[in-house]
C-alpha cells in the first residue's frame, strides 16, 4: 500500500524543450507559477529547475510552437 501512495506523489516525468525549434520567447517562463523556467532570449538559453517544476503542463500549453513536451517516467 505504501508503494501505491509513493507512486501517486511522484512526478509523471520531466519537461523537455526541443531547443532546435524553440524561439526563446519566454512565454513558458512567464506562465510557470513555480518559477522553474529561465529563458535567456539574447543568449538562446533555456533552463528548467526540475526540483521546482511540478509538471503541471501550463508551460507546454502556452508554448506557441509546441517546443515543450512532458517526457514520461516509465518504471
Amino acid at each position: 500500500m505504501l508503494h501505491f501512495f509513493h507512486r501517486l506523489l511522484q512526478k509523471p516525468g520531466i519537461i523537455k524543450n526541443d531547443t532546435r525549434t524553440c524561439i526563446y520567447c519566454g512565454k513558458c517562463q512567464k506562465t510557470c507559477h513555480h518559477k522553474a523556467i529561465n529563458v535567456d532570449k539574447k543568449n538562446k538559453a533555456w533552463v528548467i529547475d526540475h526540483e521546482k517544476c511540478h509538471c503541471c503542463g501550463h508551460c507546454i500549453k502556452k508554448c506557441p510552437i509546441h517546443a515543450l513536451m512532458l517526457e514520461i517516467n516509465i518504471p
